[in-house]
């Protein structure tokens, strides 16, 4: 039986290749599994025992697969001398495409490593620089890996056309109108994303809003290409990085920081309810003297209206509650009539940022606001308009 397989080998040669292409690949593939194991069972337990920040974060990027593809490749490269040895048909063209296929697999894989070590770098810098949510590097490294990887592909195509690389930036030169047609959305992410580190618009954690797109999230990454921002109803959004730079963004992390919030509100009078009130009228919707206090005494040329004295009392109302900033802009103002009635606008600043403590505050506000209103023979402006 051994014998007959031997003749019928020897009588077609292109078994003799096949069986031999099959054990080149076997022995890569053990090659692959055992430097796989050996990497996640010793050496990544190794590395992150060692005593250094950025080996510990190395190690975390240091993928078993990803080494043991090297293995595979150069295992697959080495062992493609055995086919000089015992030759077959058409084996010196197999030779150059196991050569070329494997060098190619093997530059993809040490671009991989690479851009893994560089992500290690931005591990490092968030888990031991103070602040480094504020100010990020991670769009100058996305910036270092595609040109890492622009200069690798370069590379790899001079290697396998066997020309120079200046012959090969020349005739990227002449197509540079089609790339940067190509690449128009990854060109304005890569400068808009420095931009934006830059000039500190936009941090990951920050609360933003675009009202063109009605869109309004909380930023969970910025990338060259794209920014994901969880939505309110928490689905993940993704807008453009250039929209950063070319949208009218509004950032709310400066009310954190400030802890100032601002209560804008408007109440919509009757205007048939506003009228001028007598002195005893004054005497007993203003207690508390307000009129005094805000430098406008009643004298006898003067008209006092109902509106006047609410206006003043919403005002010294806020300025006694707890949660308003007395040191920020508080006022309450009318604004010119309109078919609504008369817009009353409450306009003050509250410590409370966190979003459903600030929606009570101001609802607590206008209720009150509403209930204080027929005190002073004011009415509410209601459509009584009928469908």
């Amino acid at each position: 039986m051994g014998m007959y397989i031997v003749n019928f080998m020897k009588q077609h040669d292109w078994v003799n290749g096949l069986v031999t292409l099959l054990l080149l690949l076997v022995v890569a593939i053990c090659s692959y599994h055992v430097t796989r194991w050996l990497t996640n069972c010793y050496i990544r337990p190794g590395l992150k025992k060692i005593n250094n920040q950025y080996i510990q974060d190395v190690s975390h990027y240091m993928k078993g697969g990803l080494v043991g593809n090297v293995s595979f490749a150069l295992v697959f490269r080495l062992t493609s001398s055995f086919i000089d040895e015992h030759p077959f048909i058409y084996s010196k063209y197999v030779i150059i495409i196991i050569n070329k296929l494997s060098m190619l697999y093997l530059f993809i894989v040490l671009l991989l490593i690479i851009t893994n070590m560089i992500h290690a770098v931005n591990r490092y810098y968030l888990r031991s620089v103070h602040n480094a949510k504020f100010y990020s590097i991670k769009p100058y490294l996305n910036v270092l890996i595609c040109l890492i990887w622009a200069f690798g592909l370069i590379f790899i195509v001079a290697y396998f056309s066997n020309s120079s690389l200046f012959k090969v930036f020349a005739g990227l030169s002449a197509l540079s109108a089609v790339f940067l047609l190509l690449f128009k959305d990854t060109l304005l992410g890569i400068v808009s994303s420095i931009q934006a580190s830059i000039s500190n618009i936009v941090q990951i954690g920050d609360r933003i809003e675009i009202e063109r797109y009605n869109l309004l999230g909380v930023v969970l990454d910025i990338s060259i290409t794209s920014v994901r921002v969880r939505g309110a109803d928490n689905i993940t959004l993704t807008i453009p990085t250039y929209m950063l730079t070319s949208e009218v963004v509004k950032n709310y992390r400066s009310i954190e920081k400030y802890k100032a919030r601002r209560i804008k509100k408007v109440i919509h009078v009757d205007i048939n309810s506003i009228k001028s009130l007598m002195p005893d009228e004054v005497v007993h919707l203003d207690p508390l003297k307000l009129l005094n206090q805000a430098n406008e005494p009643a004298n006898i040329n003067r008209i006092i209206t109902n509106i006047e004295l609410f206006r003043l009392y919403i005002e010294d109302y806020l300025r006694n509650m707890s949660y308003i900033r007395k040191d920020e802009l508080l006022v309450v103002y009318q604004h010119s009539p309109t078919p609504q009635g008369i817009p009353v606008e409450i306009f003050a600043y509250t410590t409370l940022t966190n979003f459903a403590e600030f929606q009570h505050l101001q609802s607590r506000i206008i209720a009150h606001a509403i209930i204080k209103m027929r005190e002073f023979g004011l009415v509410a402006f209601q459509s009584s308009s009928l469908s």
